[in-house]
């Protein structure tokens, strides 16, 4: 199998190696951290002083209720009294995520269990045990990680092709390969309907295998079934058209048709787009 046990078992150590980096650093900055709660002074506005509780001398009562409040003045944010406590108290908030990360690894390590067919046979009966080709069935795991490491390669083609670089950037921060695409996210905002883009959905082409395949658009209709989007830009281009083509009849067979939970989008010839009919497609979809 491809799973490389003793690999990530070194990758864990290098991480716990950065973490014990990191705790120094931090452990720095956190001794230098004195008691007390920061405030901000209003009087003086962007400085900082420092209260803490102190016991007082006149008071024969060991209670908090008598313990004298002083406080001490630091100065503006950029000075280096009030930049030791607030630098100090960050690292100590990093020190706790770190000893919750370490014992993450360690758990993970412990807990972690190889793939190795040897090892998983030996788990097995001893009939089980005698009647396992191991070298047979090894060599069919082997195969099919490479074929399944084909078909994703395939799938990003479908929806990489023919751009080259990723270039457009949808209304909310997310990069996507063309203007049409933009506009359907948008659209997706406008309308308040959560979206997975160009996520990987594996599929049986008509031969009965295993293929994947990346929708533009998905969705989880009102009946909570999957909905799909695809955006469609050069159909005048015979090869790009021809692989949206395939993609369909793969949908298809899959039991994704258009008109039921699948919506097409296109520019028209002069590359503008109906965003009113577009929306009202999609409405439909996500209702369904």
């Amino acid at each position: 199998m491809i799973f490389d046990l003793e690999g990530l078992k070194l990758v864990m150590e290098l991480f716990l190696k950065q973490l014990d980096v990191d705790e120094r650093i931090l452990t720095e900055l956190a001794e230098k951290d004195v008691e007390g709660c920061l405030k901000r002074n209003y009087g003086k506005r962007g400085t900082y002083s420092l209260q803490s509780r102190r016991p007082n001398e006149d008071s024969e009562l060991d209670s908090q209720s008598n313990n004298k409040v002083q406080t001490e003045y630091l100065g503006f944010a950029y000075e280096p009294q009030v930049k030791a406590v607030v630098e100090a108290r960050f690292a100590k908030k990093g020190l706790a995520r770190i000893n919750n990360n370490i014992e993450t690894i360690h758990h993970f390590l412990k807990a972690i269990q190889s793939l190795e067919v040897e090892e998983i046979a030996d788990e097995l009966p001893i009939t089980c045990q005698r009647a396992l080709d191991l070298e047979s069935l090894g060599r069919h795991l082997n195969e099919r990680v490479l074929e399944i490491a084909a078909e994703d390669i395939v799938a990003k083609k479908h929806n990489t092709w023919p751009h080259k670089t990723v270039s457009n950037v949808s209304a909310d921060g997310k990069k996507v390969r063309s203007k049409l695409e933009a506009l359907i996210c948008l659209m997706l905002d406008v309308l308040k309907l959560p979206y997975d883009y160009d996520t990987m959905e594996r599929l049986e082409d008509e031969e009965g295998r295993m293929v994947s395949r990346s929708p533009d658009f998905k969705l989880w209709t009102a009946s909570r079934r999957r909905g799909f989007i695809e955006a469609v830009g050069k159909i005048d281009d015979d090869e790009y058209f021809e692989d949206f083509l395939d993609k369909v009849r793969i949908y298809h067979h899959n039991g994704i048709d258009l008109g039921d939970n699948l919506v097409v989008i296109c520019d028209h010839t002069n590359n503008t787009t109906n965003c009113y009919a577009a929306m009202k497609f999609i409405q439909a979809l996500a209702a369904s």
